[in-house]
């Protein structure tokens, strides 16, 4: 688990998301099965300050995220795109992925 307590914008390599922006207040949370975010960048998805996302990704099989045949997605706030498995998608509220 990473958050930016500071109050200027934070970088940091992620094993799921790549090279990651973190705005104030901005997290992580990364395990083999489950991630959570709120991020200025993801996956090479770029976010304005306005609308930085939270989303969380779960298996829901208990394999790894890159394995799962069935991925949970919610989508808290901000802007609606998210980038898995090289397809970009617009989640509404909650999606699963397979």
């Amino acid at each position: 688990m990473v958050v930016n307590s500071g109050t200027d914008n934070f970088r940091w390599s992620s094993k799921s998301g790549g090279e990651i922006t973190l705005p104030p207040n901005g997290f992580l949370v990364e395990s083999p099965a489950f991630v959570a975010f709120h991020a200025l960048a993801w996956n090479s998805i770029l976010y304005s300050a306005a609308a930085a996302p939270l989303f969380t990704l779960r298996s829901m099989d208990g394999k790894a995220l890159e394995n799962s045949a069935n991925v949970r997605v919610y989508h808290g706030f901000g802007d609606a795109r998210l980038k898995f498995r090289d397809a970009t998608r617009k989640i509404k509220r909650e999606e699963s992925l397979a």
